[in-house]
């Protein structure tokens, strides 16, 4: 399971900066196109039409059919309870993306991934303050 995240969170970071070069568009599959889109937690609309516009410059076509198919089969590897947790974690948006059967549990690690993403942040705040604290007596002693 740890493994599966790890590949969300990868997914995730290297979809969200890349556009399509022409080769890329000219030999997409498709299908795993929309299949890493819907892993990294994208919405499908904007992500294919982000796409489609790149393929677009390069005068090549994005094929909406197959995409669809793989968003979809994405969607039931993201829209879990884990792949939440790591979603909300990682302080991305949710955008109901998931489709309603899904999202219920979804949701559940979703908010989990927030409330431990903002107690790893606080937990990191108070170990600086505590450094700096450390670092202020140690200056008035000398």
């Amino acid at each position: 399971m740890k493994h599966l995240l790890l590949l969300v969170s990868s997914i995730s970071l290297i979809a969200s900066c890349t556009t399509m070069s022409r080769r890329e568009c000219e030999t997409a599959d498709w299908n795993k196109v929309g299949y890493r889109d819907a892993l990294a937690g994208r919405s499908a609309t904007d992500a294919f039409k982000k796409r489609k516009n790149d393929c677009s410059e390069h005068s090549a076509q994005a094929n909406k059919d197959e995409y669809a198919i793989g968003y979809a089969a994405g969607l039931k590897t993201f829209c879990t309870y884990e792949s939440g947790i790591e979603f909300g974690h990682s302080g991305a948006s949710y955008r109901d993306q998931c489709p309603k059967q899904l999202e219920t549990e979804f949701l559940k690690g979703y908010r989990l991934g927030l409330v431990e993403s903002e107690r790893d942040s606080l937990a990191d705040e108070l170990q600086e303050k505590k450094e700096e604290n450390a670092k202020l007596k140690n200056e008035r002693i000398e």
